[in-house]
């Protein structure tokens, strides 16, 4: 509960900085965010249940194969472009990004929780937010806030305590 409470409260000092407050649109942004980590969450929750049940590997390749029909649901019904319009490029860049961020890590996380269990994944998760910070330093040169290293402190400290435990 300690860990939980760190991570968020890390999350949440990141995300409260005066530019954040600025930005239009910031309400609509914040939802659409608390909508992805709630689904993120029961995804999480359900995963720990299920992974035991069907194993590791075949409860992520169900949970691929819904994805992928969800996307194309998707597609079909908001884009009038043809799927077979686009150049081969994009085809190439399309499935490696598939592979290397999607597929590749989805196996590996369920493998994750498998071992450790869904609880300490999902704070274990929560460091993803530090590593779009360090990342926009060094790759964008976004600027580092005082916020940002409160918050980063905060999740650090949270993701530790779940690391001492096992």
């Amino acid at each position: 509960m300690m860990a939980l409470a760190f991570t968020y409260a890390g999350i949440f000092v990141v995300f409260m900085n005066d530019n954040l407050l600025a930005q239009k649109n910031a309400a609509l942004g914040a939802l659409l965010i608390f909508g992805s980590a709630f689904t993120y969450a029961i995804y999480l929750i359900g995963s720990g249940r299920l992974i035991p049940k069907f194993g590791s590997v075949r409860f992520t390749a169900y949970v691929m194969m819904v994805s992928c029909a969800s996307v194309m649901v998707h597609y079909l019904f908001f884009h009038t472009t043809s799927f077979t319009a686009f150049p081969v490029p994009v085809y190439i860049l399309g499935f490696s990004i598939a592979i290397i961020s999607t597929v590749i890590p989805t196996f590996l996380v369920s493998e994750g929780i498998k071992i450790i269990g869904a609880g300490q994944a999902s704070i274990i998760a929560s460091i993803g937010p530090v590593a779009t910070i360090v990342m926009g330093f060094f790759i964008l040169h976004e600027p580092i806030t005082v916020y940002e290293m409160m918050g980063t402190g905060l999740v650090l400290t949270g993701v530790l305590l779940v690391g001492s435990q096992k």
